[in-house]
């Protein structure tokens, strides 16, 4: 628990490495749970159970903003493991892989005549399990498959250690002594962390996410080295997902906030121009001393109805324009949409109702000499692009 307690804020604030240490230590236990409910399903195929915790995880790196503490973090977990397994029995069929895929799970260095007797101890294994009320099966899968602690396991299932223990002992009455020992022995051969292939898949859809993004990189660094006047970089700082509230508090009193749609994506997303940016953008042979001195003058006054003139607006609306135009170049590959009902708002407002509402926010830097703080944000709800993850991955 120590070790989550120093990773998950890291997790939260979008750090990919750190989620993967936390997805390394929890995988077989994610698997172990889906394999203990989809047995009962007949849905008993490796690929399958692996696939159903590789997308709870996704999907928990996701919502990982509204995971209060390391405390909670197994029970909440387990959670979203279980509706992806009722999601998949619900549909009563295994999701197939191709031959390549499902021959990379087998060893080349097995015979065949190993693989059969492996083959003839798991359903040996299985068939024993299932002798077990599904509560205590629960338990033992987890149990065995790494080693875990009864405390560990209590705290994913969200049961008192007394509980695990009890469950734990009645098993152990019910299996013969061998079988226990075969039981340790078949499930730890099948978890996943025996290897780095289920933590990198997860780690390879994470980064779809990044990566449809880094194809912006190049055009917008195009795009500020002519508007600044001088050579720059631009590179992605921050990909994390949070509350759509606190997105519009990141953005200060003052905005460049362009609001749009993607059709066909449901939801509005939201490009914002850091006011550093803007002013750099709008002053391109000010040196970073006076750019750093107006953005602080800009903050120390009133709110106005607009801080920017027409013809200030005009000069950020056309790159704005060509931010837009390399934000649907990116997309291409994925999905064809088109941006339409594009408003500006230069003061922040809430949606009422949609503070609360998850929202996954790309935060991009434009590095120059002497400058900081000149980034641009790219927010979409979590709905929004919920759709499109099979096509990222």
């Amino acid at each position: 628990m120590e070790e989550l307690e120093e990773l998950l804020p890291r997790a939260q604030n979008g750090d990919l490495e750190a989620y993967g240490q936390i997805v390394h230590r929890f995988q077989d236990m994610a698997v172990g749970y889906a394999r203990s409910i989809l047995k009962d399903a007949h849905l008993a195929e490796d690929v399958a159970q692996e696939a159903v915790a590789q997308e709870a995880f996704i999907e928990a790196y996701l919502n990982l903003s509204s995971v209060y503490g390391p405390h909670a973090f197994p029970g909440w977990l387990r959670k979203i493991v279980f509706k992806f397994c009722n999601r998949l029995t619900r549909k009563k069929q295994v999701q197939f892989v191709s031959l390549e895929a499902a021959g990379e799970l087998r060893s080349e260095s097995k015979s065949p005549a190993e693989i059969l007797d492996e083959k003839d101890a798991q359903d040996l294994v299985h068939t024993s399990l299932e002798t077990l009320p599904e509560q205590e099966r629960t338990v033992v899968n987890l149990f065995y498959i790494n080693e875990f602690s009864q405390r560990e396991v209590a705290a994913f299932l969200e049961l008192p250690v007394t509980t695990i223990n009890f469950r734990l002992h009645s098993a152990r009455k019910q299996l013969k002594k061998e079988f226990i020992k075969m039981t340790r022995e078949n499930l730890q051969s099948q978890r996943p962390s025996k290897d780095r292939k289920f933590a990198d898949k997860v780690q390879d859809d994470l980064q779809a996410i990044q990566k449809l993004h880094n194809g912006m990189l190049l055009p917008l660094q195009a795009l500020f080295s002519k508007s600044l006047g001088r050579e720059v970089e631009v590179e992605i700082c921050e990909a994390h997902q949070r509350m759509f509230g606190h997105y519009l508090q990141s953005l200060g009193k003052y905005c460049c906030n362009y609001c749009f749609d993607m059709e066909p994506l449901e939801g509005r997303v939201y490009l914002d121009l850091s006011l550093p940016l803007c002013t750099s953008v709008l002053q391109p042979d000010a040196d970073p001393e006076a750019i750093r001195g107006q953005v602080e003058t800009k903050l120390a006054t009133p709110i106005g109805e607009s801080w920017l003139t027409p013809g200030e607006i005009e000069t950020l609306n056309s790159n704005a324009k060509h931010i837009i135009e390399a934000i649907e170049e990116a997309w291409k590959p994925v999905r064809e949409m088109q941006i339409t009902n594009i408003e500006l708002e230069t003061v922040p407002t809430f949606i009422p109702g949609g503070a609360g509402a998850p929202a996954i926010d790309i935060v991009m830097k434009i590095k120059t000499e002497g400058c900081e703080d000149l980034t641009l944000s790219l927010c979409y709800f979590l709905s929004t692009i919920e759709p499109t993850l099979p096509d990222l991955k």
